[in-house]
């Protein structure tokens, strides 16, 4: 059997785009629950070298679009960069999704761009949300401390009962 070259290596890339989808979903799920936010840094450090940036938001997009329909909770939004906004792939969503509110904060059509300040107000709008959607989605339960009585466990060795 011929393989051809490099199969190894898509084969490779491959699993490691699979884990990074998981690590991103479970890292969105986690920050919606704890009310936190996902640094950009994180976000790629999940591929490693792996993958192109078009590729990587691709991916992000598929994964945002799975946890919650983009109109009701979009967690693209807990996404962060240094500034603690998410990045333009989101306001794209948004824009789209909620017209009504992006026109709103940012006091014009849909075609303003928006400055800092407004994003920020957009972001946490959207924030809001998704944490709203995480609690009901996926609850976190509280650790409940197992009481079991210790039993002795008789041996084949131990004397009988007296």
């Amino acid at each position: 059997m011929v393989k051809r070259r490099g199969a190894e290596l898509d084969a490779g890339s491959l699993a490691l785009e699979r884990s990074a989808v998981v690590r991103i979903r479970e890292a969105l799920i986690f920050a919606a629950r704890e009310q936190q936010v996902v640094s950009y840094r994180d976000f790629h450090a999940f591929f490693g070298s792996a993958g192109t940036l078009r590729r990587r938001f691709e991916l992000l997009d598929r994964i945002v679009r799975e946890l919650a329909d983009p109109a009701r909770a979009d967690y693209g939004s807990l996404l962060a960069n240094s500034q603690g906004l998410p990045g333009p792939e989101f306001l794209r969503r948004y824009r789209v999704f909620h017209a009504d509110e992006y026109e709103t904060i940012v006091g014009g059509n849909a075609l303003t761009r928006p400055g800092s300040a407004q994003r920020l107000r957009i972001a946490l709008t959207e924030r809001r949300r998704v944490y709203l959607h995480a609690r009901r989605q996926w609850p976190t339960f509280p650790e409940v401390p197992v009481w079991t009585p210790t039993i002795p466990i008789r041996t084949p060795d131990s004397p009988a009962k007296q």
